[in-house]
C-alpha cells in the first residue's frame, strides 16, 4: 500500500512539474533550386535557382509540426513570378525533437532540444503560374496563366545553431499534380530548399 502510494504520489508530482510544457513555433525562410518538369499536355522541365520560400511551422508535440507558407520563383529579366503559391504541410519528426521544448514547473523552467533533427512529410500545395504570351492566344495580349494543385513528399534535416536560430535542409518531390485550370500546365517539383528558421 505504501509503495502504491509512493508511486501515485511521483506520477502527480512529475505530471505537475511538466504541466506547462510548450513547444517554441519557427518562422522558416528558404530558397533552393531544383527542377520544374510539366506533366501536361505540352510537356517540358526547366531548372530553377533562387526563388522565396517563407513558412511558419506549429509543434502539436515534440514529434508533429504542421506548416503554412509561401512560395515563389523569379524571372528577373522578365520582372515575374512565373510560379508561386501556398503551401500546407505536416512533419514528423522521427530522429530528434523539432522544437524547442519549454517547460516550467515548480522546481523551475528549462529549454530542452537537441542540435540535430530529421524528419518526413507530406505537402499540399495550391500553385498559380504566369508564363507570359500564349502561344495559342488569339490576340498578343493573351497570357499562358492558371494554377493548379500539388501534393509533395518532404524530407529534411534541422541543425540548431543557438535557442533561436537554426538552419534547415529540405527535398521536396511532388509524386502527384491536379486540378490544373489549363491541361497543357500541370508542374511538378523536386526541389532542394537552404535556409534559416527562428524560434519563438
Amino acid at each position: 500500500m505504501r509503495s502504491a502510494f509512493i508511486l501515485l504520489s511521483v506520477l502527480i508530482i512529475y505530471t505537475n512539474a511538466w504541466s506547462n510544457v510548450d513547444y517554441a513555433p519557427k518562422l522558416i525562410l528558404r530558397t533552393g533550386f531544383g527542377v520544374l518538369n510539366n506533366e501536361g499536355t505540352s510537356s517540358g522541365s526547366a531548372p530553377i535557382t533562387g526563388g522565396f520560400h517563407l513558412m511558419g511551422l506549429y509543434h502539436l508535440n515534440a514529434d508533429l509540426a504542421a506548416g503554412l507558407g509561401y512560395f515563389s520563383t523569379f524571372d528577373v529579366s522578365n520582372g515575374t513570378s512565373p510560379v508561386s503559391g501556398m503551401d500546407l504541410i505536416g512533419r514528423y519528426y522521427f530522429w530528434g525533437t523539432g522544437a524547442l521544448i519549454k517547460s516550467d514547473g515548480s522546481w523551475g523552467s528549462s529549454v530542452i532540444g537537441r542540435r540535430w533533427a530529421g524528419y518526413t512529410g507530406l505537402g499540399y500545395a495550391y500553385r498559380t503560374y504566369f508564363l507570359g504570351q500564349d502561344p495559342l492566344g488569339v490576340a498578343e495580349v493573351d497570357q499562358l496563366k492558371g494554377s493548379y494543385s500539388l501534393i509533395n513528399i518532404l524530407g529534411g534535416v534541422d541543425y540548431r545553431l543557438n535557442e533561436k536560430f537554426g538552419v534547415n535542409v529540405e527535398f521536396v518531390y511532388s509524386p502527384i499534380a491536379f486540378a490544373a485550370s489549363d491541361k497543357r500546365v500541370m508542374i511538378k517539383e523536386l526541389l532542394v530548399l537552404l535556409g534559416f528558421d527562428y524560434n519563438f
